[in-house]
């Protein structure tokens, strides 16, 4: 790699810089003080630019030429200079998600990561070149309209209400306040008569029936009372105006459910995880379905080719999924849930992980079911591995649903009403 002196082309650093996001949307002075320290490279075909899995301190830019991304010595993409993917950082995660590799003469930009996470709030330790699909035109050009309407700010992630917010807060906490959630509780009717009715269900069922809010959470406990309430706020946020899509988004959300009861269950009866969060976990799985559904009306090709609507599902779900778990502030152990609910091979620790329990709950759901997509052998996936090593055996496992068919029934009616 020849680096060039960035003085004799500060003019055209300038220029560059308004096209590429998010550097165009920093302050002059912070693009000022970037371009300054930025260094401008000559690099010939074949040349490594970053590997993956390592770390290092640039944030990586295509100017001109071609590159290609490589993840355990496969190419799974291809970038092109003066495209709209190439307005972004190249493969921005760190550590890296992949190894990049010049395919021509091209002319890279590195700046400096410590300044560059100074104005972006560290959102690219999340590697948003990672959506992609070059299978179909037309998917490259609704992922770049995706992907320049989030940088432009323009994107419209669904929002969580006040309420919902309050709630995840509060579950951060060790020992959160029965009397806050008591008192929210109070401000939506609505909730209050379905914590009522969980509270009065067989799983929960005391001596005397609840009455009251203050009965129901306290007999649910503060955190799974909690847990109810977050995740009956977001299924609120997700609706369609187009009814085709809005029962599309029905049906997720009611399988997301059951994924949710089962990694509830699972988790309470092996002990080797959290239930409330497992529950979560396997609630949110699917969030980036939800997400591109709700807003695949703006995408008129979308609904018009199903074939490429489910291409687009499998390639953005992760990504997107992420965005949104980000945006609302969950922490990294549900998003990763987001980005790896397809990845059924992952295996990253021989100790179980919320992943693994969503995993294993997404293919559970689909034990015996006539229209299960294309999916693994249960006892295949690393994920079920750990499971089996932790408190259950395979057979077990099946026995714990079966045993608790109707506490699972129930629980997914809870998360689904």
């Amino acid at each position: 790699m020849k680096r060039r002196t960035t003085s004799e082309d500060s003019t055209s650093l300038r220029k560059w810089a308004q096209e590429l996001l998010p550097l165009s949307s920093f302050p002059e002075d912070a693009i000022s003080e970037l371009l300054e320290q930025a260094k401008l490279w000559d690099v010939s075909p074949g040349k490594i630019l970053c590997r993956q899995h390592q770390k290092d301190k640039n944030v990586i830019y295509l100017l001109q030429g071609r590159l290609k991304l490589e993840r355990d010595g496969v190419v799974y993409r291809h970038i092109q200079a003066q495209t709209d993917i190439a307005r972004l950082p190249i493969c921005a995660a760190q550590p890296r998600t992949a190894t990049v590799i010049t395919e021509s003469s091209s002319l890279i930009l590195t700046l400096d990561t410590d300044l560059f996470d100074i104005q972006t709030g560290d959102q690219y330790g999340y590697d948003v070149t990672e959506i992609s699909a070059e299978d179909a035109a037309s998917e490259n050009q609704l992922l770049a309209n995706v992907l320049l309407s989030y940088h432009e700010q323009t994107l419209k992630l669904p929002t969580l209400p006040e309420t919902a917010l309050t709630i995840r807060r509060l579950m951060q906490r060790e020992d959160p306040d029965l009397q806050t959630i008591i008192r929210l509780v109070r401000l939506d009717p609505a909730l209050t008569s379905r914590l009522v009715g969980v509270a009065n269900s067989s799983s929960f069922r005391g001596v005397q029936p609840v009455r009251s809010c203050h009965e129901a959470i306290t007999r649910l406990g503060a955190k799974h009372s909690l847990s109810l309430i977050l995740a009956l706020s977001i299924k609120e946020v997700f609706t369609s105006t187009n009814r085709q899509l809005l029962k599309r988004i029905q049906r997720l959300w009611h399988h997301s459910s059951h994924v949710a009861a089962i990694a509830y269950l699972l988790s309470k009866y092996t002990r080797l995880l959290d239930p409330n969060h497992a529950m979560l976990a396997g609630l949110l799985h699917s969030i980036g379905d939800l997400t591109i559904l709700m807003q695949a009306d703006q995408f008129p090709e979308l609904l018009r080719e199903p074939d490429l609507l489910e291409q687009t599902l499998c390639h953005l779900r992760g990504d997107i999924g992420a965005l949104v778990l980000r945006t609302w502030s969950f922490d990294q152990k549900l998003i990763d849930v987001a980005i790896e609910s397809r990845n059924y091979f992952r295996d990253p620790s021989e100790h179980i992980d919320y992943v693994d329990l969503a995993l294993v709950a997404y293919l559970y759901s689909y034990l015996g079911a006539s229209d299960k997509p294309a999916l693994p052998p249960l006892c295949k996936i690393p994920a079920f591995g750990k499971l089996i090593k932790g408190r259950l055996s395979s057979s077990q496992s099946i026995d714990v649903l079966a045993i608790a068919k109707n506490e699972l029934t129930q629980l997914q009616q809870q998360l689904a009403i």
